[in-house]
């Protein structure tokens, strides 16, 4: 229960953070950041992790 809450917590402020840094890279006209292993350039890949990580969040 708790290790659940924890890992939506942690998806909640990822979400979070990955649109914020979206919006203040997209204001200077320049989307690219990286995840561990992942290189995104393109903002709609980043709307699609975004979704995927509410479907994960909510799945329950």
């Amino acid at each position: 229960m708790l290790k659940n809450l924890l890992l939506k917590l942690f998806l909640l402020v990822f979400t979070f953070f990955t649109s914020y840094l979206l919006l203040v890279k997209q204001s200077k006209g320049d989307i690219f950041f990286t995840f561990p292993s992942i290189e995104i350039t393109d903002k709609y890949n980043v709307i699609i992790v975004i979704t995927i990580v509410q479907k994960i969040l909510y799945k329950e």
